[in-house]
């Protein structure tokens, strides 16, 4: 190939050039109009109005607005409506604060009856810890004092347990009380025909007339309290530890500890008599008395055997012997 065909005219391409946005446009024009020395204010006015009448400056807005619209934040219902927690009831209680145990119990009602993951209510912590002051409070709120806990135990029993007699007097003369008024709501007319003065009259209880005396003054008389303290049936008792888990479970299930064992309450009721075989005589020779519990007297106590004598413990005590007097005549000697 020839050199002239060589040398050719290299060619330069050039990029082409986009339309020029309205974008551009503006700020060429907002450009040009800072440039000049002096802007009036019919200036601007012209320039802003031009901007805002332009499509694009208009689509543009239109794309921004057609998001959601930003709602206002509601006020959180969490500090209105607070929830009921056992625990700062039970925490309340526990460390006697009555302001924020009447609080809580004022919103709900029904919170006096709550049990805690031990099964303890709120009148059961106050009974454990001796605050007489909140066991009141709380009293005032009609509780069910006879919930118990997962052993079996009332807050009558914890109060007792730990020695709170004030305590348990309280709860005894609510008990009597609300007994009272139960009576006195079945029977409207009882209470009007109590005679106050000094006049003649029955007593069912102690099963004689009194006279010369008021009934309020025979209700609270020591022969009155005792005849009635008479008739009082004694608990069961049945041998067994409350804390067995067997009686807890009974308990649980709605058994009366009055009834005898078992779910229908037919069961035996105290522990069966027993009698020891003191003789060996047949069973029916001689018949003894049948008891709950045996003491050593009544058991027939066994003849000590002598022990068997063996020659050699007969030759080892006669050596011992010889020894002894051959010791003794050295010493004489």
């Amino acid at each position: 190939m020839d050199a002239s065909q060589l040398l050719m005219r290299m060619k330069h391409f050039v990029r082409s050039t986009e339309k020029p946005s309205t974008s551009s446009v503006v700020n060429n024009e907002f450009n040009q109009a800072h440039r000049t020395t002096f802007v009036s204010g019919s200036h601007v006015k012209q320039f802003y109005e031009s901007t805002v009448g332009k499509e694009a400056f208009q689509t543009n807005q239109k794309k921004c607005t057609k998001g959601k619209p930003l709602e206002e934040p509601k006020p959180s219902t969490k500090l209105i409506k607070t929830a009921f927690n056992v625990n700062s009831l039970m925490k309340a209680v526990e460390m006697g604060k009555t302001a924020d145990v009447e609080e809580i119990l004022e919103k709900n009602k029904e919170s006096v009856n709550c049990c805690d993951q031990f099964g303890w209510t709120p009148i059961m912590s106050a009974c454990c810890a001796g605050n007489e002051r909140m066991v009141v409070l709380l009293l005032q709120w009609k509780p069910d004092l006879s919930v118990c806990d997962k052993r079996g135990q009332s807050c009558r029993d914890l109060a007792s347990a730990k020695g709170y007699r004030h305590i348990v007097k309280i709860l005894d003369q609510y008990v009597q009380d609300m007994h009272e008024n139960t009576v006195a709501k079945q029977n409207p007319t009882s209470s009007e025909q109590v005679p106050s003065n000094n006049t003649t009259f029955y007593c069912k209880v102690c099963k004689q007339s009194i006279e010369h005396t008021s009934m309020k003054k025979h209700l609270s008389s020591t022969i009155h309290n005792f005849h009635k303290a008479s008739k009082r049936k004694m608990p069961t008792m049945y041998g067994i530890p409350e804390s067995n888990k067997g009686f807890q479970i009974l308990v649980k299930s709605g058994w009366n500890k009055e009834d005898g064992l078992g779910p229908s309450g037919e069961g035996h009721k105290y522990p069966p008599k027993t009698i020891l075989k003191q003789d060996r005589t047949g069973l029916g020779a001689k018949r003894y008395q049948a008891r709950v519990t045996h003491t050593l007297e009544d058991s027939g106590r066994k003849e000590v055997r002598q022990k068997k004598t063996f020659k050699r413990d007969l030759k080892m005590e006669k050596t011992k012997e010889q020894r002894l007097e051959r010791n003794l005549r050295r010493m004489l000697s």
